[in-house]
């Protein structure tokens, strides 16, 4: 069968609009925190959400997650964009540090995020590949003895071996 003509293409299968690669650029920040925190152990939980606001729904989400149990959280596959992290961002207020990232090349698709209770040293986004950062798929906060990545990396199918 010979392929289809570009009029008999249907909208299913137009590739989501996309942002040209130089636009996006990986960011470093460097803070003034030290990274430190004042106890011998700290909690880091990472959770992938599959779009915040419709787990922000449940109302079990909010007592798990805002509880005062976790030094860091990682959210992943927030399905977020900018203008909606006002919202998002005072749903936890006993995290006072928020590093978000959204995706800029598809709307409603990929994100991430990390809070925490204590202000890393720096924090970076993306991977340095403008290809892959436009997504909004990576976090890294640097503490003092450590790095706390939130990633988010989709399923790319099965392999199968014969």
């Amino acid at each position: 069968m010979p392929p289809k003509r570009k009029a008999e293409i249907d909208e299913r299968q137009k590739p989501a609009k996309k942002m040209k690669v130089s636009e996006v650029k990986e960011e470093e920040i460097k803070l003034s925190g030290d990274g430190k925190f004042n106890k011998p152990q700290i909690k880091i939980v990472s959770w992938n959400l599959n779009g915040i606001r419709a787990i922000m729904k449940r109302d079990n989400f909010l007592t798990y997650a805002g509880t005062d149990e976790f030094d860091v959280i990682c959210f992943n596959e927030t399905k977020l964009q900018d203008a909606n992290l006002p919202e998002i961002r005072a749903k936890f207020p006993m995290y006072r540090y928020h590093y978000w990232t959204c995706s800029k090349t598809k709307k409603g698709y990929s994100g991430v995020a990390l809070l925490s209770k204590v202000q890393p040293i720096s924090v970076a986004y993306g991977i340095g590949m403008p290809k892959h950062d436009g997504e909004g798929r990576v976090v890294t906060a640097e503490f003092d003895t450590f790095y706390v990545v939130s990633t988010y990396i989709p399923n790319a199918g099965q392999v199968r071996f014969i």
